[in-house]
């Protein structure tokens, strides 16, 4: 909790004594004087009502709010956040449970919880799938949701990073105007580790938002084949599939509305730069299984200062007013461009790991 915080409700809690102390300094008086007031006969009574009716409303103020905190901590599965503040997955990753937006916030953004719902979503038949992907006002975005959908409903994966900032909670989209050999839609990079050369990556130019999908698999038993072919049944072009030292790399849609998914085996996430650092507030967010309206938060047990990071509802006003707060010492650089040019303006950094 950051220090704004416990400030406001020390002051709140020494407003709420006082008002309960001229309450029951009213009742007491007022009681204790009945029938004995010389100036004004029923001031005792006024004082009596007065003081009854400030510690109901009070007694009811206290209830409402206490109602409201439990209510913005029950989760999908009837669990509550204090239950299991923090779980340990494979790998040493810490994350948040998902939960449920503060009322606020949901009013304010009710778009968030639509985008939620379709990804995670395990009851959403072939034919409302099928239908999205067919019909003739598919985006790309919706494709991508539709993959999405796939590993976490049918996988039980994880997804985070750039795809839940931009698309789930920002509904940031772009595309660039064509695919040229000067400025092309897909490039490739050679991966060097040990001394093996793997074959060429395909990256997705910058330009496109949503870029790609970043997917944590349950476990090391991940059948690719499989999954390609549940891609492939939804129209969705299933292209290079190259291996990594910490999964696979699908190139997707290739000839239209390209992006890649990236597919982690658990226990190499560590092994990874890229997704082991807890790199910007921004892009700690994730979404599982069957959290129809619910984001998660990936958490570091080094992080110095953890109110911005682990506080969802600051989370999200910052990703739909595009700015963000480094939370890394180490060189980012590159990402900080990226956002920069995409529009997004830097905080001043709160605490780094």
């Amino acid at each position: 909790m950051s220090c704004c915080k416990v400030f406001g409700a020390l002051v709140g809690i020494v407003c709420l004594l006082i008002l309960y102390a001229v309450f029951f300094a009213a009742l007491i008086i007022g009681a204790s004087r009945i029938n004995a007031c010389p100036a004004e006969p029923r001031l005792p009574i006024w004082l009596i009502i007065f003081g009854s009716l400030g510690i109901a409303f009070g007694i009811y103020v206290i209830s409402q709010m206490g109602l409201s905190w439990y209510g913005n901590s029950i989760h999908s599965d009837g669990t509550h956040e204090c239950d299991e503040l923090v779980r340990k997955k494979d790998a040493d990753e810490y994350v948040i449970p998902p939960r449920r937006l503060k009322s606020p916030v949901r009013r304010l953004y009710p778009d968030i919880e639509k985008r939620i719902t379709r990804i995670t979503d395990s009851k959403r038949t072939h034919d409302d799938l099928s239908g999205a992907s067919n019909d003739s006002s598919s985006s790309r975005e919706t494709r991508m949701e539709i993959a999405a959908w796939i590993a976490v409903c049918q996988f039980d994966c994880r997804i985070f990073g750039g795809f839940v900032r931009d698309w789930i909670v920002g509904g940031y989209s772009a595309k660039p105007t064509r695919n040229t050999s000067l400025f092309p839609w897909i490039t490739y990079t050679r991966e060097h580790y040990r001394t093996r050369n793997v074959q060429p990556i395909p990256h997705v130019t910058k330009k496109f938002v949503p870029n790609d999908i970043d997917c944590q698999l349950p476990d090391n038993d991940f059948d690719i084949d499989r999954f390609s072919n549940e891609l492939r049944k939804y129209g969705i072009q299933c292209g290079r599939l190259i291996r990594t030292q910490t999964g696979f790399v699908l190139l997707l849609n290739e000839d239209h509305g390209p992006f890649t998914m990236d597919l982690i085996v658990p226990k190499r996430v560590l092994k990874s730069r890229k997704y082991s650092i807890l790199d910007m507030d921004v892009n700690n967010l994730y979404v599982e299984k069957d959290y129809l309206c619910e984001l998660g938060l990936r958490w570091s047990p080094n992080h110095t200062q953890g109110s911005r990071l682990y506080d969802l509802e600051t989370i999200v006003r910052n990703i739909k007013n595009k700015k963000f707060m480094v939370l890394s010492s180490n060189d980012i650089k590159d990402r900080t461009t990226k956002m920069f040019d995409r529009g997004w303006t830097q905080f001043e950094r709160e605490g780094w790991i």
